[in-house]
C-alpha cells in the first residue's frame, strides 16, 4: 500500500497495551478509555486488505477485529476527521497475557524493538 503522509491521532481516547511473549501491540475497543493514539495511515487494495485481515486473525477467537474508526491529522486542528481501518485486540487477552507496557499512546521504535527480538 501507499502511506498517507503525516501522523494520525484516534479522535477518540482507546487503551493500547504491549502484550505477550511477542510484545504484541494491543489497541482495545474500549471508546473513552486510554489515551489519543497516534499512528499512520495506508492506503491498501481488497486484496491486501484481506491479507491484513488473515494476518491479523481477525477471524479467530481471541484476536483481533478490524473496526472503522475517525482518526485526526496530528497537528491539524482544522482539518476534518476521516475515518480509517483499525485492529482491535480481544480485551479478554489483556488480563491472560503479561503485560509489558500500557495504556500507551503510540507503538514507538523502542517499544518495536521488544516484538522484533521475540519473533
Amino acid at each position: 500500500g501507499r502511506r498517507v503522509p503525516g501522523t494520525f491521532l484516534t479522535a477518540q481516547r482507546y487503551p493500547l497495551f504491549i502484550i505477550g511473549q511477542y510484545f504484541l501491540p494491543w489497541l482495545i475497543n474500549q471508546p473513552g478509555a486510554g489515551e489519543h493514539v497516534l499512528g499512520q495511515i495506508f492506503e491498501v487494495n481488497v486484496q491486501v486488505l484481506g491479507d491484513m485481515d488473515v494476518l491479523e486473525q481477525i477471524n479467530d477467537d481471541g484476536w483481533y477485529s478490524r473496526v472503522e474508526i475517525m482518526v485526526e491529522k496530528a497537528g491539524e486542528p482544522n482539518l476534518a476527521p476521516v475515518q480509517a481501518f483499525v485492529y482491535f485486540g480481544a480485551k479478554e487477552r489483556v488480563s491472560a497475557e503479561h503485560l509489558h507496557a500500557g495504556p500507551l499512546t503510540e507503538f514507538t521504535a523502542q517499544h518495536n524493538i521488544g516484538y522484533l527480538n521475540a519473533n
